[in-house]
């Protein structure tokens, strides 16, 4: 009895017990960095930031970069409103790790999500190339051969984040499929 408590402590203290990985700004968060960095943007979310010069107020360079983080995001944000006055108008959205940035959304071949939720605010699809661009909090991220049925099953669910977290976080990288061309 003793060696199967012994085993079960060394499997759950040696790092084999897998964890629950939180995620900040799209990327797993699991150093003192990221978190402090996951700090600093909350605090610049709940003290209204507007100006990355708020931000250096003696915290941790980490810190620092979380409360830059989202003061860029506030400002991306501001791009991403639009205020198209006629239909020929292009519609251009800032897409992050882009390599050109920018993405005419206004073209017929794609669809706008039906149902944002409090997380994703936008999404929208290219049925031609299978390239979902969705718009999480502010910041919008492209992924690359998205299958048809996963652009369905978001776009008429209420409950979209759970959808993003489940079948398309962390898959569908354009950096891995190569990034679509317009």
């Amino acid at each position: 009895m003793k060696k199967l408590f012994f085993i079960l402590f060394l499997f759950i203290f040696s790092g084999c017990a897998e964890k629950q990985a939180e995620y900040f700004n799209e990327l797993k968060c699991e150093t003192e960095k990221c978190i402090e960095e996951k700090n600093g943007f909350f605090w610049a979310k709940k003290n209204k930031i507007e100006n990355e010069k708020e931000c250096d107020i003696n915290f941790s360079h980490s810190f620092f970069n979380g409360c830059k983080i989202f003061t860029q995001q506030k400002k991306e944000e501001e791009v991403i409103e639009t205020s198209s006055s006629s239909a020929d108008e292009k519609e251009w959205i800032t897409v992050k790790y882009r390599k050109n940035g920018k993405i005419n959304i206004s073209g017929e071949n794609f669809q706008k999500l039906e149902t944002p939720d409090s997380t994703v605010k936008n999404a929208w699809y290219d049925e031609i190339e299978n390239l979902l661009l969705i718009q999480l909090n502010s910041t919008i991220y492209q992924y690359c051969e998205v299958p048809k049925e996963i652009w369905e099953n978001l776009s008429k669910n209420n409950r979209a984040y759970d959808i993003y977290k489940k079948n398309i976080r962390g898959r569908f990288d354009c950096r891995e499929f190569g990034e679509v061309v317009y």
